[in-house]
This record gives structure tokens, sequence and C-alpha cells, in this order.
């Protein structure tokens, strides 16, 4: 989080409510959290310690096993507002110490664990009550952090800004989102009709996590040889096969209410006036 161009956010909203993943890899734990974007951090507003939360991937845990790591969070909790950051491991909280405001100010805080040597499960969670900013968190081995510091007036100022690409790719691991501009810009290769009511598409794209569940909405199918537009919004989609390793995905797209000719070449096209996507979702 922090910096122009984080964070990742492929869904594309400018403001999530509830439980749900909004921010690549954030996820609401209740019913009512709202996840606002701020020029330059985040807006988590939260009532009777309700939070979000980001499961970590099996690679992690095992890095993790029997190692101190340290879980630093750079926020900012307007006057009166409480809040806690950091682990649950096996079910088990690791949190930084309970924050109350101490002012209109931004703060670093961090807090070192030694890790269990064995580890089935772990998250890191924010959660409070009231309004509380973020800026950028960090997971680290070692016992020091080096998620921020503070220049000569006082400002926090991150070490360093991640590469938004490296970033970009571990987020659509567990996600990706196909959106389209309001020009109808083609982003899926020709198919095959193969029935009067079907066309698959390969889809090439990053390695995922594990075959992904597919939606979509606001499509147009257009025919290549000669027969036009010949769906709308109606057109639904559904996993046909994946490689999700090697980044190679099927969909089947179905269009209800109108007909395809087998043998045919259709290709996707973005409908703007249904606000166009297509999701690959392959999160924990």
């Amino acid at each position: 989080m922090g910096g122009v161009l984080f964070p990742i956010n492929q869904r594309g909203q400018t403001s999530y409510t509830g439980a749900v993943y909004g921010i690549d890899r954030w996820k609401g734990l209740y019913g009512s959290e709202l996840v606002a974007l701020e020029n330059d951090c985040l807006s988590l507003t939260f009532s009777n310690n309700q939070g979000i939360s980001q499961i970590l991937d099996s690679d992690v845990l095992q890095a993790l096993e029997g190692q101190a790591v340290t879980q630093t969070i750079l926020w900012y909790l307007s006057s009166g507002n409480y809040a806690n950051a950091g682990l649950v491991v096996n079910e088990t909280p690791m949190l930084t110490p309970g924050i109350q405001s101490v002012g209109s100010q931004w703060m670093i805080t961090s807090k070192t664990v030694q890790m269990p040597d064995s580890i089935q499960s772990a998250s890191f969670s924010i959660s409070g009550d009231g309004n509380i900013k973020v800026k950028a968190v960090k997971l680290e081995l070692g016992s020091h952090q080096t998620l921020a510091y503070q220049d000569e007036d006082g400002n926090w100022q991150l070490f360093e800004t991640p590469d938004y690409g490296e970033e970009l790719a571990k987020c659509r691991y567990y996600f990706r989102r196909y959106g389209v501009s309001s020009l109808g810009q083609i982003y899926l290769p020709p198919a095959l009709g193969v029935s009067g009511t079907e066309a698959n598409f390969s889809i090439v794209s990053e390695p995922m996590r594990i075959a992904p569940t597919i939606s979509g909405n606001g499509f147009l199918l257009a025919g290549t040889t000669g027969d036009g537009f010949i769906a709308d919004g109606s057109a639904s989609f559904s996993l046909l096969g994946a490689s999700p390793l090697s980044g190679i995905i099927t969909v089947k797209v179905t269009c209800s209410n109108r007909t395809l000719i087998p043998g045919n070449y259709y290709t996707l096209y973005a409908n703007p006036e249904y606000g166009a996507f297509l999701d690959l979702s392959a999160e924990l």
C-alpha cells in the first residue's frame, strides 16, 4: 500500500463494503466494513472490532516456520479510535498491542514474534473501531522493521517502494480481472462456435494457484464471418478446463438468446453499457 500505483486494485472500484474481496488479497471479515481508496492510503471504517484480513499461502507459511518475524504497519488513527494489526497463526492472535489514537499523526507500530515450528494457517488482519488510515504494511524475517523511517521534518517515508509489475504478478496468481475500455477493445483470441449457443475461448495468462472460478458481465460475442453481433449482456461464462500453473484457462461462453453457427469463429468484445469484465478467481 502507498505510492501512486499502490495498492493493487484489479477490481477497479474506489470503495468496497462487507465480507468481500476488494483491494487485491484483502477481504472484509464481517458484513459492514468500508474500505475506500484515498490519494496515498486506504481509509478503513470499522465498528465493534470489525476488520480486513489477508490469508497467507502455504509457501509463505513454510518460510515462516520457526523464524522470528517482524510485523509493521504505518497508519493513522482518528482521535478516540483504537486498532489492532498483525498475524493470526494457527487461529492464535499475535497482534500488535491495541493502539489508541495519540493525536492527528501518522505512526509506525511494529512487533517481532517467534513463529511456531509448525504452521497450519496464518493471516494478517487489521481491525478496530472507527476510522483507520493505512499507508503501508510489511511482514519480514528478522527482528528489525525496514518498512519506513522519519525524515528530518518528522514525516514518514517508505524505505523502498515495491515494484508494481512484480506485485501485480503476485496478485494475479490468485485473481485476474480482464477489464476493457469503453472503446469495445478485443481481448480474447477468436474461438470456434461449438454449438448453437456455445463458444470456447482459451486464455493464456500468468500461472494461477488453482483452476479458477469464472464470472463475467457485459459482453458482445461477434462473429468474424459476417453474422455480426449475436449476443448481448445475457452471455454467461463457465470454466471448461484449466492448466493453472501453465496459465492456460479455457472458458465456455453460453449465449441463450442468440444462435451461434458451429464452425464459425467468434470474438469477445466489450459492451460498455454493461460495465464489462471477466474475472478469474483462485482466491484462498
